[in-house]
């Protein structure tokens, strides 16, 4: 499952707090609509080609691989005076 939203906290030597909270699940539905509008493009383009089949499909299933296994990844950076944390659910 694609990951939904990416909390960011951070906290600086005074003790001050940020938590953010990005929601990606507004991210995908432009990233679906991008693909439906060049679908047509690529159509083209395999017509000109005459059917030889690129090596595109193969390396789009490896970035949607890859952004399913970014759910539940937790970053930690910490030093003498910040703390920053990112968590990806």
């Amino acid at each position: 499952m694609l990951p939904m939203n990416v909390s960011l906290r951070i906290k600086d030597g005074n003790g001050k707090r940020i938590n953010l909270w990005l929601p990606l699940f507004l991210f995908w539905p432009i990233l679906i609509a991008l693909c439906i509008l060049f679908l047509p493009i690529y159509g083209l383009w395999q017509v000109c080609q005459r059917g030889k089949m690129p090596k595109i499909p193969p390396l789009l299933s490896a970035i949607l691989g890859l952004l399913n296994a970014l759910r539940g990844l937790m970053i930690d950076i910490e030093n003498k005076e910040n703390k920053v944390k990112v968590i990806i659910n």
